[in-house]
């Protein structure tokens, strides 16, 4: 037959609606935080891991060359371990700045970079243990 009564509710679920459509935006921007979050450790580990491989390389040949009495390179040596120690100690203070820019304690002021410098610094100071090894170490910037 016919309907003779009829009762129901109303609800207005419109603003839970946008909370969870908020909540799931937010979620997927909080996973696309964390996924660049994890590559910068990434290559904050493996810029890292050059000034320290040049740092142990370096030691390893100047102890080799104190004991077979060869002085003639030492300082040179000296010089390229320095300058690996202090590419990594800027590392460092970049990812405590990196750190603080966080937690709002910083103002980002962008600055254009040389990178033709950057990369033959870095080739000069792993060249000495590349031609130990008979790699040759190129680069062509144009």
């Amino acid at each position: 037959g016919n309907i003779l009564y009829y009762e129901g509710t109303i609800e207005d679920i419109t603003e839970r609606k946008l909370a969870e459509n908020n909540l799931r935006e937010s979620e997927k921007r909080l996973t696309e935080l964390n996924a660049t979050k994890d590559k910068f450790f990434s290559i904050i580990a493996h810029d890292l891991r050059s000034p320290f491989n040049s740092i142990i390389g370096f030691g390893n040949l100047l102890l080799e060359q104190i004991q077979e009495k060869k002085y003639q390179d030492l300082e040179k040596y000296i010089q390229i371990i320095l300058k690996s120690s202090n590419n990594a100690m800027d590392l460092l203070l970049n990812l405590l700045e990196w750190a603080r820019s966080q937690t709002g304690g910083m103002e980002f002021k962008l600055a254009p970079v040389d990178i033709t410098l950057i990369i033959n610094e870095v080739a000069g100071q792993m060249d000495p243990i590349a031609q130990e090894k008979s790699i040759t170490i190129s680069s062509d910037l144009s």
